[in-house]
């Protein structure tokens, strides 16, 4: 199945604390948005990449690209004023080829080829597929005044999800038509699949395949590449 990946790569960074956009800052001497799309780029299943960056850094993005020979970006476009708007953008560049679509954040540098692939795989058959991990820490319900006002006791029922995240084409276009039309903000793109009644096959995600949002996040990132490096199995 010819399968585009939609990349939002819009962020500012403002919790990482840096003054570059923060797919643009240097980890470990290369943009963080170089690693996912190098992946993207030498994997056997993605067909082409469609990335969107804040209009600004749009020539950026491109000698991003032609610096690190990613020829599977078709197009790159202007994000919006929140990632769901970036990856609407994303979808309306898709092609009439296109059969799945995978989204996946700038700001994840640690994808994998088989996560692309178990996701893929998963989404072909169940038409929706996105990774996650059970929460095995206990959650608790916190009021505005940061006292808690209850504890979830249930918690094998509750995952911390991930991206990639694949659909079938026509299935988030129009999720996120209907999103649109019906003034609804997600919190990823399943939770708009998941609002147009099409249920979200659930795999198992990668505990390395972090999201770099803070401080600690960069920190995190900088001793996985390390550890990477020194050729030890993580």
């Amino acid at each position: 199945m010819y399968l585009t990946a939609v990349v939002p790569a819009a962020g500012k960074g403002k919790r990482v604390g840096c003054q570059l956009n923060k797919p643009f800052f240097l980890l470990e001497g290369k943009p963080l948005l170089a690693y996912s799309l190098l992946t993207l780029e030498e994997s056997s299943l993605v067909n082409d990449i469609i990335l969107v960056v804040e209009e600004s850094k749009i020539l950026e993005a491109r000698r991003l690209v032609r610096k690190y020979r990613i020829s599977k970006v078709k197009e790159i476009v202007a994000g919006g004023k929140s990632r769901q708007d970036s990856v609407a953008s994303g979808l309306r560049r898709i092609g009439p080829l296109c059969e799945l679509v995978l989204i996946h954040d700038g700001a994840r540098p640690f994808l994998t080829e088989e996560l692309i692939r178990r996701t893929t795989l998963a989404a072909k058959r169940y038409k929706a597929a996105a990774p996650g991990f059970p929460i095995s820490d206990t959650i608790k319900e916190v009021r505005s005044s940061s006292f808690i006002k209850s504890t979830i006791k249930n918690r094998e029922s509750f995952w911390a999800v991930q991206t990639p995240q694949a659909f079938r084409a026509k299935i988030i276009q129009k999720a996120y038509f209907r999103a649109k039309k019906d003034h609804f903000l997600g919190t990823d793109s399943a939770s708009l699949v998941e609002g147009i009644g099409v249920p979200v096959r659930i795999i198992k995600g990668d505990p390395y395949n972090i999201k770099i949002t803070t401080k600690n996040d960069l920190l995190l990132a900088k001793a996985l590449l390390k550890i990477k490096g020194s050729g030890l199995n993580i």
